[in-house]
């Protein structure tokens, strides 16, 4: 991929649409919205619903944007750009990777419009035992191997940083603490999609979504599927059905 094809796709993503339901999509930790663009643009052009694939504070720059930037300030860009939305549209709905899909969890928890969340293998968990000292051992340790590109299929980029500064890991670890407590005010309908190996998040996640939230949740296997989904092999299933729940919450609306 050239640099300037690589620059284009770690920018933020605005799609226009019309209707009463919006979408928004959150690309996961030290990632890009390279994650996220082919579902973004396969939903817009399926339900004509406005997108929005915000690029989070730290990313998609440099490792020093990274390890400057809070998990704050991951929160308020997603919820900006909820706010964004709301403006065009009366629902959103909220779809995350990984650590996109904790901070879709906190925005959900905390507002009443968001209508289904779609959950990509999210990190409720941080899966390493030096997590909880992640923020202690950053004067020590600057940084750590990055997760990259946990796909199964050859020939995807989901853009990320190939290390990771070891003060956002204690970021992470601190934020999606806060997620877990919040899991009981999350009442939107929830479709959890489920990779049949991750090697970035444990079955852990799962457990603690379902049994947190209060509203309904469906899992959505992916057999062939590693982490980051949205690039791999079952990226069609995860396409098709996010355009039914949107399109069903359009119907809905339309008949309203």
């Amino acid at each position: 991929m050239t640099s300037h094809l690589a620059e284009e796709m770690t920018r933020p993503l605005r799609l226009p649409g019309s209707g009463d339901v919006g979408i928004l999509a959150v690309h996961g930790f030290t990632g890009s919205p390279a994650s996220m663009r082919p579902l973004a643009q396969a939903l817009h052009t399926a339900t004509g619903a406005p997108v929005r694939v915000p690029l989070l504070p730290g990313h998609g720059t440099d490792l020093d944007d990274m390890a400057s930037s809070t998990w704050e300030q991951w929160c308020s860009a997603v919820d900006r750009t909820a706010d964004e939305l709301r403006s065009e549209c009366s629902q959103i709905v909220l779809i995350g990777l990984s650590m996109g899909g904790a901070l879709c969890l906190h925005t959900a928890a905390n507002r009443s419009d968001t209508a289904h969340i779609g959950l990509i293998n999210p990190a409720v968990y941080v899966d390493s035992p030096f997590a909880p000292f992640a923020g202690s051992l950053a004067g020590l340790i600057e940084r750590v191997p990055g997760i990259e590109n946990a796909i199964n299929k050859p020939g995807q980029d989901e853009l990320a940083y190939p290390q990771v500064p070891l003060r956002s890991v204690g970021e992470l670890f601190r934020g999606v603490r806060n997620v877990r407590s919040l899991l009981w005010r999350v009442h939107a309908p929830i479709t959890y999609f489920l990779s049949g190996s991750d090697d970035v998040v444990s079955p852990r996640s799962w457990n603690s979504v379902r049994r947190g939230v209060r509203g309904p949740m469906t899992t959505v296997p992916l057999p062939m599927s590693n982490h980051v989904a949205t690039l791999d092999y079952d990226s069609g299933k995860i396409e098709r059905t996010l355009t039914a729940a949107v399109r069903g919450l359009q119907g809905a609306a339309d008949g309203a």
